[in-house]
């Protein structure tokens, strides 16, 4: 039997950022039984062999104090200056070698226009690169004002209350990226390379876009003052 304990599975859904609900499509061992295991119930062999497996092709290693950790080879992190080039960079050769469209979800329009290099413009050249490999969706969580976005990304939009916690996230290849703001104009980058979290995080997306898309449809039109 490979140990698991209560903490680890809580450890370990906290690192990649999962519900109870994705451990059980991951695992294939119900939400329930997590439940019960995670407040301190009995774990069979068979269902910790599952949920380490889970886990650890996730990019999830357990430690021997009872812990856990990311692998090594599947997560890197930008900092400083040059943090969005780093990730241009990245996002022009994951494309490449994997193919398929880039997708995002942002917490504001002010992060987007970070992200973008505006208004210095100082990225774009690296956005025509990737444009040229593949097409930019976005979901901004927020009420959006025509603004020069528009003609960079292919936009959609939600209240933040809809999309649930405030984040920002870029998906590409078989990788995905965490943007945190530290400060004005400062940021930190975690790009995973982990295909299933990835194709989890695309999943999300795809929801949010297609409500984003419904809300327009249903909108009111606004009266024309006589």
């Amino acid at each position: 039997m490979n140990y698991i304990s209560d903490a680890q599975v809580r450890a370990a859904r906290s690192l990649l950022r999962w519900g109870q609900e994705d451990l059980e499509r991951s695992s294939g061992i119900s939400a329930t039984t997590i439940r019960t295991i995670e407040n301190g119930g009995s774990i069979t062999s068979r269902t910790a062999d599952k949920l380490r497996a889970a886990f650890e092709q996730s990019g999830i290693e357990f430690l021997e104090d009872d812990g856990v950790k990311w692998r090594n080879d599947v997560c890197v992190i930008y900092r400083g200056a040059d943090c969005f080039e780093k990730l241009f960079d990245d996002i022009a050769y994951s494309v490449k070698k994997s193919g398929g469209d880039i997708v995002c979800v942002a917490s504001s329009q002010e992060i987007m226009m970070e992200f973008s290099g505006l208004p210095q413009r100082n990225n774009l050249e690296r956005l025509d690169i990737v444009y040229e490999l593949a097409d930019i969706k976005c979901v901004v969580a927020e009420s959006m004002e025509p603004s020069v976005l528009h003609t960079l990304f292919e936009l959609r939009s939600l209240p933040q209350s809809f999309i649930g916690s405030p984040q920002t996230y870029i998906v590409y290849g078989n990788k995905y990226a965490h943007l945190v703001r530290t400060g004005v104009g400062k940021f930190i980058i975690v790009v995973y390379d982990l295909a299933l979290t990835a194709k989890s995080y695309r999943s999300h997306f795809d929801y949010l876009w297609d409500a984003a898309l419904l809300k327009q449809a249903v909108a009111p039109k606004k009266r024309i003052a006589k």
